[in-house]
């Protein structure tokens, strides 16, 4: 079976028992633009991607599937992401419009994710769209990017838990 979120699964015995067996043979994204890719620090067989259609994915690079995945929904763009030094964390920066200028308005700001489970942690917000995310070298704060032309610095261990920007 093909979807239109670019995903080929088989199934088997359909029809037959009353659990078939269900493989997924490929994953993808699937609306508009690939923005951000990030490549795992500690790990050189992982890779995280994201973008236009709402959806963060870390991708095992030996075996090419998707090894799990975080959906912020329809309204969520994603432009931006870096793993944090010791890969436990992924920071995500959202935002922009899809289709253009014309297009539907994206959250703005940015998010940490458990690379493990792909939960979210913790968020900051901006002003305009984030087009870069970065840790610094000891992975204590985070630098967020934003086109309304400021930096966005976050304790990345206490962001969404009252965290304000520097």
């Amino acid at each position: 079976v093909g979807t239109m979120g670019s995903e080929i699964y088989e199934i088997e015995n359909l029809g037959i028992k009353k659990d078939p067996a269900v493989r997924r043979h490929m994953s993808g994204h699937y609306k508009d633009e690939l923005w951000a890719v990030a490549a795992h620090p500690k790990n050189p067989m992982l890779a995280s991607s994201a973008g236009d259609d709402g959806t963060v994915r870390l991708w095992n690079l030996e075996t090419h599937t998707m090894e799990n995945s975080f959906d912020g929904g329809k309204r969520n763009l994603y432009r931006a992401r870096a793993f944090h030094k010791d890969g436990s964390t992924l920071a995500v920066g959202q935002g922009g419009r899809l289709g253009g200028t014309r297009g539907k308005k994206s959250a703005k700001g940015a998010m940490i994710l458990k690379v493990s489970d792909m939960t979210e942690t913790g968020s900051g917000k901006a002003k305009k769209w984030v087009q870069v995310v970065r840790y610094s070298p000891d992975g204590n704060y985070l630098a967020v990017g934003s086109h309304d032309n400021k930096t966005y610095i976050y304790d990345a261990n206490r962001m969404g838990k009252n965290a304000k920007h520097k």
